[in-house]
């Protein structure tokens, strides 16, 4: 007999990449984007982020702050309130006064007035620059990378000072890393994790490890063999002969490698603009491509749609086609070439429609975006990329009667043309085009007919998302009980 079951959050079993790529997305990367305060909700957590749970983060946070307090940790006790503010709201909600005071704090603490007078310029600069969102999401991909890759790459560093033999296996990583084109390191992470912030976060990392690793392991072995002797003579442990002497003395060493990883980083965010980053490199791409010279120096210039209130006709619909996929050009080309259509700075989110589509990159449309939407009297959406909809954006669609399909169905129609690919290579069969389209129709037709068993209401509406994932439940679990699993 066939398993069935109710289950909203198990879809099926997912590879490890994917998952590995679920849970930095939306238990890492999201909270420090977006706050938790907006990440927290049913559909990304499993929860609803309640008051009484809001209360226990703000009295936690208390708590750690009192407890360096104590211990006479002001320093720390100021860094643990700041952050919790930022993680509760988020880097890119906070307000740029906010912001602004949080830096000048740190780099007074750090450096001094200068230091903090000189960013505080830097900061007015981007803000009247009309960049400042733009900057938001790169201090925030460069700011997970740096922290991860300088983490690691000590630890690997302090692992290669100590055993000799983590040191030969590194050392020709790191010089092939840092020998090798940057546009290369982007290849192996598109290909297991596709495009989208996560496989920039890695791309990031990769090639700012590197410093980390390299300064501190040369740190570590540069401290000077007679004190290494006094401090075993003394009797030191060989973890404390580590962090208690060889770590302190090298930590100038390492700072300098913190340096470096910094501006590894923010080098390589721009090349990771090619895989769906949406920060300053990719303003700093659009600058190159026009040849604009301030448009790259300030990275102010947005994107673009073309809107016909009649619709694209089969010849314009070519002409677009060639544009982008054969000539490379800009969609701004089609207004110059037709009289009925139009081209609008920004998102197309403002335009009313009865149906949208988003499917452009990860969180391309936001709660501001889908209330547009709402108010423009949309019926239904249909996501066509990887999560372009952000979880507040889903839970207005939601909360207003938007026939909303998730991506894990309505964007199916990728992989389902890579496993026909492999079915054809298994079978040693060649089918003609007419075949895949109609086996993928066949495909798509099954999966709304699933969505719609097991996704419709009481009322007699249809909540597709429940519905894929009860359907790619059960299927898992058929699957398993062929399999004698269970």
């Amino acid at each position: 007999m066939p398993f069935r079951a109710g289950c909203t959050w198990f879809d099926s079993v997912p590879a490890p990449s994917a998952l590995i790529k679920t849970w930095a997305f939306f238990y890492l990367m999201l909270p420090i984007k977006m706050g938790l305060e907006q990440v927290i909700s049913p559909f990304s957590w499993g929860f609803t982020f309640t008051p009484a749970l809001k209360a226990g983060y703000a009295l936690t946070a208390l708590a750690l702050m009192a407890l360096a307090g104590l211990r006479r940790r002001q320093r720390l006790a100021v860094v643990i309130g700041l952050l919790a503010i930022m993680l509760f709201f988020g880097l890119t909600r906070m307000p740029w006064p906010a912001l602004w005071l949080i830096m000048a704090f740190v780099c007074w603490q750090l450096s001094g007035p200068k230091l903090a007078l000189s960013v505080l310029i830097g900061l007015a600069y981007l803000l009247l620059s009309g960049i400042w969102p733009q900057t938001l999401l790169s201090v925030y991909l460069c700011g997970i990378g740096v922290v991860l890759s300088f983490t690691l790459g000590s630890a690997l560093g302090i692992l290669a000072s100590e055993f000799k033999s983590v040191s030969r296996v590194l050392q020709p990583i790191n010089d092939t890393l840092q020998t090798m084109p940057l546009f290369v390191l982007l290849i192996p992470f598109v290909m297991i994790f596709k495009i989208g912030e996560f496989t920039a976060l890695l791309a990031v990392m990769a090639y700012a490890m590197v410093p980390a690793i390299r300064y501190s392991e040369h740190g570590l072995r540069s401290v000077p063999h007679e004190v290494v002797e006094a401090a075993t003579c003394m009797g030191c442990t060989r973890w404390q002969l580590l962090w208690r002497v060889k770590i302190p003395l090298a930590l100038p060493e390492m700072m300098l490698g913190l340096n470096q990883t910094i501006m590894f980083g923010i080098s390589m965010l721009v090349i990771a603009a090619l895989v769906g980053t949406s920060g300053l490199g990719q303003q700093v791409y659009i600058g190159l491509g026009d040849g604009d010279f301030g448009v790259g120096m300030t990275a102010g210039i947005g994107m673009g749609y073309i809107h016909s209130k009649d619709g694209l006709t089969s010849d314009q619909l070519a002409f677009v086609m060639e544009l982008k996929n054969v000539r490379r050009g800009r969609i701004s080309e089609a207004a110059t070439a037709f009289d009925n259509i139009t081209f609008h700075e920004g998102t197309p989110w403002n335009v009313a429609c009865n149906v949208a589509l988003p499917c452009a990159t990860q969180n391309e449309l936001k709660g501001d975006d889908a209330k547009q939407l709402i108010n423009n009297g949309v019926v239904a959406l249909g996501e066509g990329a990887n999560m372009p909809c952000t979880p507040e954006a889903v839970e207005l669609f939601h909360n207003h009667g938007v026939m909303f399909s998730p991506g894990k169905a309505s964007n199916a129609g990728g992989v389902a043309t890579s496993g026909l690919e492999m079915s054809q290579n298994s079978l040693r069969m060649n089918w003609t085009r007419e075949e895949v389209d109609g086996h993928l129709h066949r495909i798509m037709t099954d999966i709304h007919t699933s969505c719609v068993k097991y996704g419709t209401k009481k009322d007699g509406s249809v909540d597709y998302v429940l519905g894929a994932n009860i359907a790619g439940f059960v299927k898992v679990a058929d699957a398993m009980l062929d399999q004698g699993v269970v």
